[in-house]
């Protein structure tokens, strides 16, 4: 058996690598990250040193690939279970109170304002809205 520390997988985002790695040092496997700091000090960089990288000792492949693989399952299952629950909470139908339309839609930002502080401050300013718009009669309500 060999003592050989190798990159077990490469990441772009740094969150995604200190996640990987805090699981499988829970897990008794011990792992750090290298090019951390080149990459988030200069992220054009991050293809030329090979992005953020995993290493973990050679012998411990198989069992980190089992960790992973069980950990990751449990969290396709929560968010398979979450995105049900929004897609429930979100598709609530709001009904125009003048002509009982289900033709609207519920607008947060000014698209005029928003459009004019692009054109003369070079950079979106979000003016907030929060009115319903029904796109049958023309009605807007809070």
């Amino acid at each position: 058996m060999s003592d050989n520390i190798i990159c077990y997988a490469t990441y772009n985002d740094l969150t995604n690598a200190y996640l990987v790695k805090n699981i499988l040092e829970e897990n008794g496997i011990f792992s750090f990250i290298e090019n951390e700091n080149i990459t988030t000090a200069n992220p054009f960089l991050s293809n030329a040193v090979g992005g953020i990288r995993l290493m973990i000792n050679e012998n411990d492949i198989e069992k980190a690939a089992e960790i992973l693989k069980e950990n990751f399952q449990e969290d396709s299952q929560q968010e398979n279970i979450s995105e049900d629950i929004l897609e429930k909470e979100t598709n609530i139908e709001i009904h125009c109170p003048k002509c009982n339309s289900i033709n609207t839609r519920k607008e947060d930002v000014s698209a005029a304002a928003f459009v004019i502080s692009i054109l003369t401050l070079g950079f979106p300013i979000p003016f907030l809205k929060r009115k319903h718009h029904c796109f049958d009669c023309g009605n807007e309500w809070k």
